[in-house]
């Protein structure tokens, strides 16, 4: 599994929005306000996605952005189909599909990826098998292939929160069997990351 599901400006919202806050400053954060309005879950993304497109979903994720000085959240599906990946945000409030981008894959890329990805459990079958291992908030799934000597292997990664827990649950995308389960806390250098970032997305700011 990989060591960060998400990046650090992710993990620490999805850490300040703990429903177990005991601080009143926490609960009333705008990012614990932005988090409390989402009212359509990752699997009704997916699906209501996957209605408009069908296709094979790679991944899925709430995506937060921060929008001279506010905060952005939707959902983001990406779906392949027939030589085409397809981006497909989601309204995380009313659930309605509001943009749609497609890009062409590679010829050769787009036949293995045809053939490589029949096999396997669904993103909403992924997302329900984590959500009973770890009960939460599904924050982010993504479809792994591992592809080393002729062989290909597929794994997929979900980060669910839990009670201030961030837990990364990778599951074997051919059997749904459960391989492993992390839980992550916000680390020492994690405040650093964030600050970075916020700098960056200021400085980028200023020059538009």
């Amino acid at each position: 599994m990989r060591p960060a599901l998400l990046p650090a400006f992710l993990l620490a919202f999805a850490l300040v929005c703990c429903p177990a806050a005991a601080d009143d400053h926490e609960k009333e954060s705008p990012a614990c306000r932005s988090l409390a309005n989402v009212r359509i879950s990752l699997m009704e993304a997916v699906l209501r996605a996957s209605r408009v497109v069908p296709g094979h979903v790679m991944e899925a994720e709430l995506e937060i952005e921060k929008e001279k000085g506010r905060l952005e959240i939707d959902y983001e599906v990406e779906i392949y189909r027939a030589g085409f990946l397809f981006m497909i945000e989601v309204n995380p409030l009313t659930g309605r599909v509001e943009e749609i981008e497609a890009a062409r894959v590679k010829v050769k890329k787009g036949r293995r990826l045809g053939l490589l990805l029949a096999p396997h459990l669904s993103m909403p079958e992924a997302i329900l098998r984590a959500a009973r291992v770890v009960e939460g908030r599904v924050l982010e799934a993504e479809l792994e292939i591992d592809e080393e000597e002729g062989k290909a292997e597929f794994t997929y990664e979900l980060a669910i929160l839990k009670e201030g827990i961030l837990y990364e649950v990778e599951l074997d995308a051919r059997t749904g069997a459960v391989l492993e389960v992390e839980a992550r806390t916000k680390k020492k250098g994690d405040d650093e990351e964030e600050e970075e970032e916020e700098e960056e997305e200021e400085g980028k700011e200023d020059r538009d």
